[in-house]
């Protein structure tokens, strides 16, 4: 696509490789979900749709701002590149509409018993806040193998992960004990 700026120019305009197209959604249960419709422009037969909705229930114990929670994300091809499209642009739209990037969702295993969707999140910075199922989880992407409802079934996850605390020394221990003694 290019346009005509004058007789001896063009301008080449480049489309993104997927379009979002946000469509309201009347929803009994939660008013405020905004669907999501993204559309390949290089495979018209690839596209999905993403269902987020801002809340303001504290998930986190080291955040108590608003998340944006992701309530369906589903493409009609995989390994196309759709899925991490829709959860990078649902990183920034929280971050865009004051959740400061901040996401969380319910990884089901019940409509992909045999390819559970938590490995794929797990790839792209989700946490589960377990450290046994994280790892877990770390050890099929490592092995690059797909797993099964058996392995997961479901799993709340959130983004950005907990971040790790650091650990103190001893002396720095005795240092806080005796400080906190002394005043």
């Amino acid at each position: 696509m290019s346009y005509l700026v004058s007789k001896s120019q063009y301008i080449r305009k480049v489309l993104p490789e997927f379009l979002f197209y946000k469509r309201n959604v009347h929803n009994l249960m939660f008013s405020k979900q905004l669907e999501f419709v993204a559309f390949s422009t290089k495979n018209s037969k690839n596209y999905g749709e993403i269902l987020v909705r801002k809340s303001t229930v504290q998930h986190r114990e080291d955040y108590a701002g608003p998340i944006l929670a992701i309530d369906l994300i589903k493409s009609k091809n995989i390994n196309q590149g759709l899925g991490t499209a829709m959860i990078n642009f649902a990183k920034n739209y929280s971050k865009q509409n004051g959740c400061n990037g901040y996401l969380i969702l319910r990884a089901d295993a019940s409509l992909s018993p045999d390819r559970v969707p938590q490995i794929f999140y797990r790839k792209q910075g989700f946490s589960t806040f377990d450290d046994k199922t994280d790892t877990k989880m770390d050890e099929f992407i490592k092995n690059k193998s797909d797993a099964t409802s058996e392995d997961f079934i479901v799993d709340i996850m959130h983004y950005p992960p907990l971040k790790e605390k650091k650990k103190l020394s001893f002396c720095e221990k005795m240092r806080r004990i005796l400080n906190d003694f002394f005043l």
